[in-house]
């Protein structure tokens, strides 16, 4: 039969362990609470990356003055557009835009004053094309829009429609005449993709056309 002293001894050992054990768990338990801490703020440095990430991706690919696609993003949407239609065909217009006597502008009514003609160019073209549809500043004062779908008279009928409706808009001039304001034309030329096509011979089509 165990002795008091040893039984003490044993008491002490089980409350030496019990101790121990509560230590372990609570340190456990801590390490736990840190490890989810880390993960969440791992998880939502990730997600503010993803967001950095996508917003340098689109202004990467957007135009800084008019908002419009970009050069860039206009060569590689059109190119995968045409390398895709050479698998699965779908065909596509092309309206090659461009300011009218856009130098006339700039030197009559100053540089800024031809920044906002390309903004309130693009504005209205937003406004008369599809969401699907793209636009993109092509280079100085001309416009690419790539019309998914669409056939030849439609495209036809959108660019005559744009014509029409830049045209008919008058613009008032800040700084200038309280009466004076500015109206600009475009000229806008239209092709659709062939199947013999490749992205230059269908640029060079609309191009031709404008």
């Amino acid at each position: 039969f165990p002795t008091r002293r040893s039984s003490d001894l044993i008491r002490q050992i089980k409350e030496g362990i019990k101790q121990e054990v509560a230590q372990i768990k609570e340190h456990i338990q801590d390490k736990q609470a840190q490890d989810s801490q880390h993960m969440d703020d791992l998880v939502r440095n990730i997600a503010v990356l993803k967001v950095d990430l996508e917003k340098a991706r689109h202004d990467s690919l957007t135009d800084g003055l008019t908002g419009a696609m970009n050069r860039l993003a206009f060569d590689t949407s059109i190119r995968e557009r045409v390398n895709r239609s050479a698998i699965v065909w779908k065909p596509f217009a092309l309206l090659m835009m461009d300011v009218d006597n856009f130098k006339q502008v700039n030197d009559r009514y100053g540089h800024a004053v031809g920044d906002r003609v390309l903004l309130a160019l693009v504005e209205m073209a937003k406004s008369l094309t599809r969401k699907d549809d793209f636009i993109a500043r092509y280079g100085g004062e001309e416009f690419a829009i790539i019309l998914p779908e669409t056939s030849f008279r439609q495209a036809m009928k959108k660019a005559q429609l744009l014509c029409k409706s830049i045209a008919k808009t008058d613009y008032k001039i800040d700084g200038a005449e309280p009466d004076e304001k500015l109206c600009f034309t475009v000229s806008i030329g239209v092709s659709i993709l062939h199947q013999a096509d490749s992205v230059e011979s269908v640029i060079h089509r609309a191009d031709k056309a404008m």
